[in-house]
């Protein structure tokens, strides 16, 4: 088992609108690979839309919603995002984490997810 450690500097970011256990995450393993261009400093960011293979996706195939930040500075080549794929989210939140604008077509193909 690989540990490491980490410094936070910064609150943990909450996508959901209503606070509580009214929501599912599923874990998806993904390489860095995949992900390298939406990375930003070695993080991938809490809010960021992703495909049912963990590959950032604002479309018609987006599956889920990352959960939290994910860093992967020191990443082994895979890490395991928790994804978001029932609950309530705050669009606004996710809009401004993750910097992108939520599509109608990702609002239409994630169905399980209300956006308030």
């Amino acid at each position: 088992m690989r540990q490491s450690t980490r410094t936070i500097s910064v609150g943990q970011k909450d996508i959901r609108e209503i606070a509580g256990d009214h929501f599912v995450n599923i874990n998806i393993k993904v390489a860095k690979t995949d992900i390298t261009a939406k990375l930003v400093d070695g993080v991938l960011l809490a809010g960021t839309l992703v495909d049912k293979d963990g590959k950032p996706a604002n479309g018609t195939t987006s599956f889920g919603i990352l959960f939290e930040d994910i860093d992967f500075n020191n990443s082994m080549g895979t890490e395991i995002l928790p994804v978001m794929i029932h609950g309530f989210v705050n669009k606004g939140k996710i809009e401004e984490y993750s910097g992108d604008t939520v599509s109608t077509e990702a609002i239409a193909a994630l169905n399980m997810i209300k956006f308030l």
